[in-house]
């Protein structure tokens, strides 16, 4: 057990020291955090988004950021963006960020994670989106949190704003049609950990194995 022990240990450690260009637990006195900003496209009177310290909302510490369900017009479309401050995108550059909705069923609303590369912040137009879900997709289980890992290879070496962007379209009138609420936390990018290649096993024992592999990418340990 000694052998599978250390290697366990070697890999625990290998992952620890990866860089961390972002990391963004929303535990600060202020919300939105220092340098995030918030945005809408003038649809409706509420914040874009707001937190909540609900422990049954949030992932893990006191606070969760949450873009809130807002009653609008029939046909009207409510987007809601919560932006990170700028961020230069590492080596095989990865967001990863936890994320669950609150009602049960298909209330209608998008979620996407969008990128810009551009100087300009509030720029909106500037922003592709990365990723995007409806509320059948973002999650298994739509109560429970989920870990996103998306890959950022495209914008690796360069400067980018990441936004997470709530939308729906008010398609019935009341409250019945104003979509589902957005909870978001541990949001972070980080040099995605690389996988290793020839994976094999020998001096299998009772108690002990040997693991052998090969990392393709600079780590050393």
């Amino acid at each position: 057990m000694k052998k599978i022990t250390l290697f366990l240990l070697l890999l625990v450690c290998s992952f620890s020291v990866f860089s961390q260009a972002l990391v963004e637990e929303f535990e600060s006195d202020a919300f939105p955090s220092l340098n995030w900003d918030m945005y809408d496209n003038g649809v409706g009177t509420g914040a874009p988004w707001a937190r909540t310290n609900n422990p049954g909302l949030v992932y893990q510490g006191t606070w969760s950021a949450r873009a809130q369900r807002q009653t609008t017009a029939v046909g009207a479309t409510r987007e809601t963006w919560l932006v990170s401050p700028q961020v230069l995108v590492p080596t095989n550059g990865q967001l990863i960020f936890f994320t669950r909705t609150e009602l049960l069923g298909n209330q209608g609303t998008n979620f996407s994670v969008r990128i810009s590369t551009s100087a300009n912040k509030a720029d909106l137009s500037a922003y592709v989106t990365l990723e995007e879900w409806n509320e059948n997709n973002l999650n298994t289980v739509f109560n429970e949190y989920e870990e996103k890992a998306l890959s950022m290879s495209a914008y690796v070496n360069q400067n980018v704003y990441v936004a997470f962007v709530r939308t729906k379209t008010q398609n019935v009138a009341g409250v019945n049609g104003n979509g589902d609420n957005w909870l978001v936390d541990n949001v972070s990018i980080v040099e995605q950990c690389i996988d290793p290649i020839d994976l094999s096993v020998t001096g299998i024992g009772l108690t002990s194995a040997v693991l052998n592999w090969q990392y393709p990418g600079a780590g050393t340990n």
